[in-house]
């Protein structure tokens, strides 16, 4: 049966298997590390050191709404690595700490999503 446990593991496989190549290790959270909304754990110069891993544009306003609140907001990938450039994840990564696979939202819907977490990172760290 497919849950949406099995649909998060193989993501956050499939997102650390694409970034192997571009970063120095990338291991899965510990359960520890898990319940604090961590996925990946990313060492590498220049990256971001945890990362949330998430399936749908729902699911990161989930993910945003939870961690925003503890004044702690955790960068985001969304939707599967297919053919995504690790230049441009790393850049909005850096620069909006979302970055959203083109099979999951628009480049208009991406650009409101990046807004939107923009503004609630910014009230949450005034």
């Amino acid at each position: 049966m497919i849950t949406t446990d099995t649909v998060g593991r193989e993501l956050e496989q499939a997102w650390a298997a694409f970034l192997v190549p571009h970063v120095e290790s990338v291991r899965l959270a510990t359960d520890c590390e898990d319940k604090r909304g961590v996925d990946l754990v990313v060492d590498g110069p220049g990256w971001v050191q945890q990362l949330q891993v998430k399936a749908s544009v729902k699911g990161l306003r989930k993910h945003i709404g939870q961690t925003v609140g503890k004044q702690q907001y955790i960068p985001a990938v969304v939707g599967a690595p297919d053919g995504a450039d690790p230049d441009d994840v790393k850049d909005a990564l850096d620069l909006d700490g979302v970055f959203l696979a083109s099979s999951v939202a628009s480049d208009w819907e991406a650009a409101q999503m990046r807004d939107w977490v923009a503004r609630l990172k910014a009230r949450a760290n005034p």
